[in-house]
């Protein structure tokens, strides 16, 4: 079991994604993800209206209020909406892509062992966290990620696609 901050239980079904080579586990291969986008923009307009491409990030290894600690100023602006979650209970996993600043997250304020999965939207009335998925699993199934092409393979030392 991999812990954040001593608390907070990574999804075992990431640490498949990524042992699988779907989900990247570490931050050399990230900038593939721009030229060859993992999820199809057809299955992000279902649940995310308007954004075309997802960027994940690595496993996490942290909390979002530990990214503020470590000099992250963003979360703590209006822009991020920061009284919609709580910094010691989320964790960011990716956002829409270049110069987006609408990170995805795991949002475990209902169980430390069972984040659900919210996403910045941003809006004229201003930002809020909407929720995409009740578990990281829905997310998951919502999204399609389970099917995608492995690409991130070096865990298993096989190269990049």
């Amino acid at each position: 079991m991999r812990m954040i901050d001593g608390r907070l239980v990574v999804p075992e079904f990431m640490l498949r994604l990524a042992a699988n080579g779907i989900w990247p586990s570490e931050r050399g291969n990230l900038e593939s993800q721009n030229l060859n986008p993992i999820l199809a923009p057809e299955s992000i307009r279902d649940w995310a209206p308007g954004e075309r491409t997802v960027y994940f990030y690595p496993l996490p290894q942290c909390t979002i209020q530990m990214l503020i600690n470590g000099g992250d100023r963003f979360w703590l602006s209006e822009h991020a909406a920061p009284l919609g979650i709580d910094h010691t209970l989320a964790v960011a996993i990716g956002d829409f892509g270049l110069g987006s600043d609408a990170p995805l997250v795991l949002d475990y304020r209902r169980s430390a062992e069972s984040p659900c999965v919210l996403r910045l939207q941003w809006g004229r009335a201003g930002n809020q966290w909407i929720k995409v998925a009740d578990s990281f699993e829905e997310f998951v199934a919502i999204t399609g990620l389970a099917s995608a092409i492995p690409r991130f393979r070096e865990q298993s030392g096989q190269p990049e696609r």
